[in-house]
Parts: structure tokens; C-alpha cells; sequence
């Protein structure tokens, strides 16, 4: 059995447990907020001045550049983390519905 599985029923069978959902929603959205921090920096480092094409002016374009990708990564992760969170896609309609198996 998977580490976070486990039978909440025998009609519904194994589901994954939504316990940890609510920490990884935390570290996404720290991430994301140190990520912005890091891209700014990164980015007002580079020196418009500097050559471009400069082994320093490189380094730190490309630096803000995979820093804004990862910040949006963990954004993303975090919306997602959010959503399961909050239980989107099933609603009171939908399991009065289904008769509340679904």
C-alpha cells in the first residue's frame, strides 16, 4: 500500500488522503514568495550597462530567467494544491446527485 493510501470505504474503494494536502498548499506558496524574491534580485542584478554577451551579463539574465520558470512552477503547483484543498469538482448538487457514492 502507497504511503497516504488508504480505504475510506468498500463501496468507495482506495483513495489517496487529502491530509497533507493543506502542508504542500504551505511550502508551494513560500516557495513561490522566496522565488519572486529571488527573481527580482536576480533581475534588477543584471547591469544594462555591462556587454551583453558578457560572461557575468549571462550568468545573471540566465539566472533570473530559470528563476522566473521555477516561480512559476511552484504558482502553479501551489493553484492546484489550493484547488484539491478546497475541494473543487464536487459540490452538494453533484453528491445528492449521485446519491452520495460519487
Amino acid at each position: 500500500i502507497p504511503q497516504g493510501w488508504r480505504p475510506l470505504s468498500l463501496r468507495q474503494g482506495w483513495q489517496h488522503s487529502t491530509a497533507p494536502v493543506k502542508e504542500l498548499l504551505i511550502f508551494f506558496v513560500a516557495a513561490t514568495v522566496l522565488y519572486i524574491t529571488a527573481f527580482i534580485a536576480c533581475a534588477a542584478a543584471v547591469d544594462l550597462t555591462s556587454l551583453r554577451g558578457s560572461r557575468p551579463y549571462n550568468q545573471r539574465s540566465a539566472a533570473s530567467f530559470f528563476a522566473c520558470l521555477v516561480m512559476i512552477a511552484y504558482g502553479v503547483s501551489a493553484f492546484f494544491s489550493f484547488q484539491a484543498w478546497r475541494g473543487v469538482g464536487s459540490n452538494a448538487a453533484t453528491s445528492q446527485m449521485a446519491g452520495g457514492y460519487s
